[in-house]
């Protein structure tokens, strides 16, 4: 709750997210699943000029034994190629697909993808599977639930009501709040009206998951 008593009940004003990593910032029907035996997957959510955010991964660790564990003994593939697909989950359109190089029995993949540019504050899945008969994209190997940061509208911050100003952001949905509630340290301070005003999200960040990765 903020702790800022002389702002006006319906003062407007803008708050900033950093973004937010993990189940909470999935889609229906997606899963935040990372099997980090097999993959060192690490997705950068920040702002650039308060409107952009890159999106950066190492891809490692998948080993060729490990595929052909995951196909069983009656298979006969015997290469890999490997692919990263990003996938807007508001709108299930498909914003980049990455081929990230072919596993076989003499050839690793272990390589970071370039960064690129994703909307602000939108919810994203991004998909590493193998491109494979009986693997691919409806089994992969992980998937990486994040939404990423920006700035958000606020027209209500006053605690006189109990407002905490994730609820009154705009536009309003459920991963909306859940950026702007867990995108940030449970405790910390936000910009309102040119103050720097003390926050604690600890209890409510609990009630919203927010430590679900």
């Amino acid at each position: 709750m903020l702790a800022f008593l002389a702002t006006p009940g319906w003062a407007q004003t803008t708050i900033s997210a950093p973004g937010l990593v993990g189940q909470p910032a999935c889609g229906s029907g997606y899963v935040h699943n990372i099997d980090g035996s097999h993959l060192g997957l690490n997705v950068s959510v920040i702002n650039i000029a308060g409107s952009q955010t890159i999106f950066a991964n190492n891809i490692s660790g998948v080993t060729y034994s490990f595929l052909r564990g995951r196909l069983g003994d009656g298979s006969s593939i015997t290469s890999f190629p490997m692919e990263l697909r990003v996938i807007n989950t508001r709108t299930g359109a498909t914003v980049r697909t990455d081929e990230l190089g072919t596993v076989t029995s003499t050839n690793a993949v272990n390589r970071t993808t370039n960064r690129f540019d994703l909307a602000a504050t939108t919810p994203y899945v991004a998909i590493y599977y193998a491109d494979v008969a009986g693997l691919g994209i409806s089994n992969p190997i992980n998937t990486f639930c994040f939404m990423t940061g920006g700035t958000y509208t606020i027209t209500n911050v006053s605690i006189l009501n109990g407002s905490n100003g994730c609820f009154s952001i705009s536009p309003l949905t459920p991963r909306d709040a859940r950026n702007c509630l867990c995108g940030r340290p449970a405790t910390g301070t936000v910009t309102i009206d040119s103050n720097a005003v003390s926050y604690d999200y600890s209890s409510i960040r609990d009630n919203w998951g927010c430590d679900i990765n």
